[in-house]
């Protein structure tokens, strides 16, 4: 694919963040992830913070696409399996509300965004960091 040509290619959603090996996506903001042809560039907006992260592409080591129940319902269940039953409802919502996210990772940064919609303009975008990123571990 060659980004300089039709400029860069990107996706929205909302902020994610990693927070004791669990990811949460945020309710507010919006996270943009744009392929250049020698690097990723995220731009997150927050009601009261802003992120702006660069990854090199030959430094990226893996992009994914991950489904996640929401660990709010978990604890939900487990504080509430004693009251006549009423944690299973929890415990279904977890198994069945899953949150999906995009995460690009290197050695020393990770880029995640909660995907929203269709999946299928962010597999096309991991696809295309993937294939940048051999493309530029290969070149000198």
């Amino acid at each position: 694919m060659n980004v300089e040509n039709r400029g860069p290619m990107e996706v929205s959603g909302k902020p994610g963040t990693a927070h004791f090996g669990g990811l949460v996506p945020s309710m507010f903001g919006k996270t943009t992830l744009r392929l250049y042809s020698e690097r990723v560039v995220e731009t997150t907006k927050r009601v009261v913070a802003r992120r702006d992260s660069q990854l090199l592409v030959s430094e990226i080591d893996s992009v994914e696409i991950t489904a996640r129940g929401s660990a709010l319902w978990l604890g939900l269940g487990i504080l509430t399996i004693g009251l006549y039953g009423f944690g299973i409802i929890f415990f279904i919502l977890y198994f069945v509300v899953k949150h999906r996210f995009l995460i690009v990772r290197s050695k020393s940064n990770v880029q995640i965004l909660g995907m929203t919609g269709d999946d299928e303009p962010y597999r096309q975008f991991m696809h295309s960091v993937l294939q940048a990123a051999q493309v530029a571990k290969r070149s000198p």
